[in-house]
């Protein structure tokens, strides 16, 4: 009889150290602090409908469940204001996601990748925009509510092409109806106290103008030249359109990439740029000739 009771003893007593052991590890894990950088976002359909307006007229208890069901955290953990940033957050980055997907459709670029671009041979530039399936967004970007999407590297000669379009829109519509190319360059090169045997690309004055007035006119025409006068004509302008409490802002910053991975390339007529970097160390295409990709520049 006593060994029967010892024996039910020693099962119950086991039983409590079970449940306790696991009650432990249950606690240890809620108490373990969440790394905001490691917790990566799900796309919700119905955010990426929804605007920005309609996001900011949720219920609290709408944001919360949009919340959770994007990153699968507690929302109590968050204040409003971060839940309400990352759910405004989500809905931007599938919007993004979706022009994406329908430009890479009918656009050739690389794959997603985290590397440098190996070369470049053209007179406009390039654009990386991230991959946000292969990088999504983070929790802690989306809290933030700033992250970058989308770095263009623009030419020396396209860059100051804009520039100058951006100056008056008489200017501009002089360049727009100039009769030639070359009349058009030499406006340019004009008004921006160029040597007079430089030459701006077709391909730069037919995209700027192709930008029009209402963009030209928005440009942060003080930003830009600050960069443009630390430029060398192998110098290139990077362009980080970045997000911040989400709305995109543009910043501007004069690229030199080493001499040896600069080269003049006399059959094209443009310079050759190698391993131009990866912005961001993020998965993200390459897309050649292509600048303002998503976003526009003004």
């Amino acid at each position: 009889m006593f060994k029967k009771w010892l024996k039910k003893l020693i099962c119950i007593a086991l039983a409590g150290i079970t449940t306790l052991g696991t009650s432990l590890t249950a606690l240890a894990s809620e108490n373990t602090p969440v790394d905001p950088s490691n917790v990566y976002a799900t796309t919700i359909d119905e955010l990426t409908d929804m605007s920005r307006e309609t996001i900011d007229a949720l219920s609290t208890e709408e944001i919360d469940g949009y919340f959770e069901g994007a990153f699968s955290v507690d929302a109590d953990d968050y204040s409003y204001e971060q839940k309400l940033s990352a759910v405004e957050a989500v809905s931007l980055v599938g919007q993004f996601q979706e022009a994406t997907n329908q430009s890479n459709s009918m656009v050739r670029a690389t794959s997603a990748t985290t590397e440098a671009l190996s070369s470049y041979t053209g007179k406009k530039g390039v654009a990386w925009v991230r991959d946000t399936n292969s990088s999504p967004l983070t929790l802690a970007e989306a809290v933030s509510g700033v992250y970058t999407l989308e770095v263009d590297y623009v030419t020396y000669y396209q860059a100051v092409t804009i520039y100058a379009l951006g100056s008056d829109f008489d200017f501009f519509n002089s360049v727009k109806n100039a009769a030639t190319t070359a009349i058009a360059a030499s406006l340019i090169c004009s008004k921006l106290n160029l040597p007079a045997n430089a030459v701006i690309p077709a391909t730069a004055i037919s995209f700027g103008v192709s930008l029009g007035w209402d963009v030209l006119s928005t440009l942060d025409r003080t930003a830009m030249s600050n960069v443009i006068q630390d430029m060398e004509y192998t110098s290139l302008v990077r362009v980080d359109f970045i997000t911040a409490n989400n709305y995109v802002t543009i910043g501007y910053e004069c690229f030199d990439l080493p001499s040896s991975d600069v080269t003049w390339e006399s059959s094209s007529d443009c310079f050759k740029y190698n391993n131009i970097p990866n912005p961001t160390g993020k998965y993200g295409n390459w897309h050649t000739d292509e600048i303002g990709y998503l976003y526009s520049f003004g």
